[in-house]
């Protein structure tokens, strides 16, 4: 594969040619992983051919949620499994598809291995090495027991059939059978619907937790989760063991990524945005109600008065765009709020928690959302009721405009009780208003005296 402009991917490409040549694997091919959403490249994947299986390593720059992560999938025998580029390769039989990760074999191989072989968050080139040597280490560990695993037809059918009973009970019924006659792609979306699922398991809390040994916590967190696989039953009941007071470490200081990620994730990337947004929100409410007032001025530039000018409806509308517009502008300045170590973390890890795809769609997002702003704040402009020297122009509906002239104006009441003015047009329409209002601009266009009236109902 040829050099990248991701650094990351070319030192995993460098290091991938050392293992295959260090591991004498029978065959190594090294090849780009095709993004299901853009044209681009979102990872690598690296193949080693090995007497009766296939080894992946695959590293994708997204994974649904996961980020810069690290795996490795194993495909036993020679034709079946998934192949570099992450889609499932063509079979007689659909159950051929199935692939492991490291974790689903581990009950074969050491069922007291609870190592860590998922990495995500991975924001160095130098962070790359460490983690995909640990992977380099169990293959080169585990390479003769998975080889004779894959000689074992009882042991091959075992693994096979209990991640079959997974996937079944994941999709709630058996994918293979029901797509045995049906569509090969429909088989394919749903395995790779599942492997993001299964790898997003690992990259959350509650394994963060038990990575950094936090093992009340995560057994706490991991509780609620659902469909728990065979390797995570395994490893839960493990994690309760461990919470007693012993430890295990499950990955290194080196290649422990989940530690650093969740110093720009979480809390303190909330409260950073939170802090950005209310520093943001006087300059948005200036900016709303300028624009706001710039509008009106522009509507009813000849109106005598007009009643959307200083209108619950003005208020409610200038708040919730200023907010909306100081939220979206809080994604783009708030690591200016975060403690210089946690600013220094996010500097290197942006490019993980903010791909240039989702940066794109939040660039967009902002741009939606002030071209929103603005037509909602030039709609409350509009609604409202103007009076003119020649009668009343009636826009409180959306994209009606009503125009009731003096002329057929039928009668005045003044009701006692409230003090308010009640202006009653022929076609049977009423308009309200206030004294001051009444004779400032209503009376002086009229010829009709105001009627007495105890209350209007």
């Amino acid at each position: 594969m040829e050099q990248t402009d991701n650094a990351i991917i070319d030192r995993f490409a460098l290091e991938c040619a050392r293992f295959a040549k260090e591991s004498e694997a029978l065959g190594y091919v090294f090849l780009p992983v095709a993004s299901r959403k853009t044209k681009g490249v979102q990872g690598a994947a690296a193949v080693f051919s090995f007497t009766g299986f296939q080894a992946s390593l695959i590293y994708n720059t997204y994974l649904g949620k996961a980020r810069s992560v690290l795996e490795c999938r194993i495909a036993i025998g020679s034709e079946t499994g998934m192949t570099a580029a992450g889609t499932a390769r063509d079979t007689v039989d659909p159950a051929e598809k199935i692939d492991f990760s490291l974790y689903d074999l581990l009950y074969l191989l050491n069922e007291n291995d609870f190592n860590c072989y998922i990495f995500p968050y991975i924001e160095s080139p130098q962070r790359l090495s460490a983690c995909v040597q640990v992977l380099f280490d169990a293959l080169a560990g585990y390479k003769e027991r998975i080889s004779g695993l894959a000689c074992d037809p009882a042991l091959t059918n075992r693994a096979k059939n209990q991640k079959r009973r997974e996937l079944q009970r994941f999709f709630k019924m058996d994918i293979f059978e029901d797509t045995a006659q049906g569509s090969a792609l429909l088989l394919d979306w749903q395995l790779a619907a599942y492997r993001e699922w299964y790898v997003a398991r690992f990259c959350s809390k509650w394994y963060a937790d038990f990575a950094a040994g936090r093992y009340d916590a995560a057994v706490k967190r991991f509780a609620k989760y659902d469909n728990k696989s065979f390797y995570e039953q395994r490893l839960f009941r493990f994690m309760k063991t461990l919470s007693a007071g012993a430890s295990y470490q499950a990955a290194s200081q080196a290649c422990n990524t989940y530690l650093h990620a969740g110093a720009v994730s979480g809390l303190p990337r909330i409260a950073a945005q939170l802090l950005g947004m209310l520093v943001l929100l006087p300059v948005c409410l200036a900016g709303s109600f300028l624009f706001f007032l710039l509008a009106y001025l522009a509507i009813y530039r000849n109106a005598l008065y007009a009643s959307s000018l200083w209108s619950p409806l003005m208020f409610l509308t200038i708040l919730l765009c200023a907010l909306l517009l100081a939220l979206c502008g809080s994604n783009f300045i708030y690591p200016r709020f975060m403690s210089r170590k946690k600013r220094k973390q996010w500097t290197q890890l942006r490019f993980l928690m903010d791909s240039k795809e989702e940066r794109r769609r939040l660039t967009r997002l902002t741009h939606s959302m002030i071209i929103v702003s603005l037509v909602m704040l030039l709609l409350a402009a509009k609604t409202g009721v103007a009076l003119y020297p020649k009668g009343f122009v009636d826009n409180t509906a959306l994209f009606t405009q009503i125009n009731e002239p003096f002329t057929q104006l039928k009668t005045i009441y003044k009701a006692t009780d409230t003090g308010l003015y009640h202006l009653a047009f022929q076609d049977g329409r009423v308009y309200s208003c206030s004294e001051e209002t009444a004779f400032a601009y209503v009376f002086p266009y009229v010829d009709i005296e105001a009627t007495p009236i105890d209350s209007f109902r």
